[in-house]
């Protein structure tokens, strides 16, 4: 694996996704403070029902071709091809499902217009995923990037005139989709421009379901994902109402946010993964070693920082209307630690022809986390989300570990685990001893301990070290 190429790639996410999510959170932020818990919350469950429905729009197709183009980019064409042809099919399918459902669900008529209009932005985003993930096969996850540095910032610009005019929640939504039309035009431009251009052409129905068949297992893969994502927002919605998804999204939005840093870093890695998983299975170990390594090091920095100033980050952004969600930081601190361990790991059995596994799990994890919210959103309301959420992602976590122990002979290793649960209990025992208002000397401390214990501890070999050093100086791209 080429370490340059790989860094090159993740800072390249990087800045796409902190473009993206920065200008995104601070809008959605100022959308909370502006709209109120219940406006708010019919805002988030419109974005969460809509997105239930994205992998019809897609049927697995830009997974699947980010793995082919990353192998051979000439013969993976015509699939290309064929996928965006039946994408237009799909889309208009997903549109009519989306409209039926919300009206069988009985919402009212605002809340009905907000799915309306972004049942079409999911679509209109569905074709700039499937461009991206081809960007990101084929190693070009820079240009990914550049659609979203007019994108974003326009939104928050015009997103907050918008609501300092007092236009409310339904024009804000039409803003997203009409910036995000333009967004995928840029796309497609890119794609032209760079790659070549994709012809409209319709399959023959053998070739079709080949493909479907094909692209199956990732497909019913994101239908998980997405049912894992947006279920607890639907369920809370429908059970308790708008205001209580309103408290419940502040926190998850942050922990959104924070899942910049895991995405950026496996799918960028993922396409050294499969090439290594054909030519060299060494590397391909080391590989996942080190992705797993640097993910538990920057999920329990970031925790730490959650868990110990959650009072003051909800001060500063949503406002004390909010307050009531301080309780799910800490549950959202445990879960950024487990999801950033699956994410690396769901990359690993990917990278390995393990995806129907990964579609198991996701499978699995779906079904536990609706159990759980139905048992306890009722009594507990959005703290019984934050639970089960939590709980999901744990028990999902060592599930993962163990499949990629089986199928693959890869381990986690076992006293970096240990050595990071000490450097844990040491920062975090020594931040509960300096006064909450002291938030300066607590940010210093924490920042300094981390670093003094994982020198001490040697969390990171010399090896990795020297390795990470020759990455960030070197001009030339080293292989492992």
């Amino acid at each position: 694996m080429h370490l340059k190429s790989v860094f090159q790639n993740i800072v390249s996410l990087l800045v796409k996704r902190i473009v993206e999510y920065l200008f995104l959170f601070l809008l959605i932020v100022y959308a909370g403070r502006t709209l109120g818990p219940s406006q708010f919350g019919k805002l988030n469950f419109a974005f969460a029902f809509t997105s239930l429905f994205i992998i019809l729009s897609d049927l697995g197709f830009r997974r699947y071709l980010n793995r082919e183009v990353a192998k051979n980019l000439d013969e993976s064409r015509k699939t290309i091809q064929y996928a965006f042809t039946l994408k237009i099919f799909f889309a208009l399918i997903v549109e009519l499902v989306i409209i039926i459902a919300i009206n069988l669900m009985g919402y009212d008529t605002q809340t009905k217009i907000l799915v309306y209009i972004l049942g079409i932005y999911i679509i209109f985003k569905s074709y700039q995923e499937f461009i991206n993930d081809l960007f990101r096969g084929l190693k070009k996850a820079h240009l990914e990037a550049y659609s979203e540095f007019f994108e974003k910032p326009l939104l928050l610009l015009c997103g907050v005139g918008l609501l300092q005019k007092g236009y409310g929640v339904t024009a804000l939504v039409w803003l997203f989709l009409i910036l995000k039309v333009i967004s995928c035009m840029f796309t497609f431009f890119l794609y032209r421009a760079h790659v070549g251009s994709i012809v409209l052409q319709l399959p023959s129905l053998q070739e079709g379901l080949a493909l479907v068949k094909l692209s199956a297992p990732y497909a019913l893969f994101l239908c998980f994902a997405m049912l894992y994502l947006g279920i607890d927002t639907v369920l809370l919605s429908y059970i308790k109402g708008d205001v209580s998804v309103g408290i419940y999204q502040v926190a998850v939005k942050v922990g959104v946010v924070l899942m910049l840093f895991p995405e950026a870093i496996t799918q960028s890695v993922l396409p050294h993964m499969v090439a290594f998983y054909y030519t060299d299975k060494k590397r391909l170990l080391t590989a996942y070693i080190m992705t797993i390594k640097s993910l538990f090091f920057i999920a329990s920095f970031i925790g730490v920082y959650l868990f110990f100033f959650s009072r003051w980050i909800l001060q500063i952004t949503f406002g004390p209307a909010y307050f009531p969600a301080l309780p799910l930081f800490s549950i959202i601190a445990g879960m950024i630690l487990f999801r950033f361990l699956i994410y690396g790991s769901a990359t690993m059995l990917n990278a390995s022809g393990n995806q129907p596994m990964c579609t198991v799990i996701e499978a699995l994890c779906v079904l536990i986390n609706i159990v759980l919210n139905i048992m306890l959103i009722p009594k507990y309301d959005y703290m019984g989300a934050g639970v089960a959420t939590l709980a999901t992602n744990a028990l999902v976590c060592g599930i993962y570990f163990l499949m990629v122990k089986m199928k693959t002979g890869a381990s986690f290793p076992a006293a970096f685990f240990l050595k990071m649960v000490l450097t844990l209990c040491i920062v975090a025992g020594g931040t509960l001893f300096i006064p909450f208002q002291m938030l300066f000397y607590r940010a210093l401390y924490i920042a300094s301990a981390f670093i003094l214990v994982s020198y001490i501890l040697q969390l990171i070999s010399k090896e990795e070290l020297y390795t990470i050093r020759h990455v960030l100086t070197s001009n030339l791209a080293q292989p492992f």
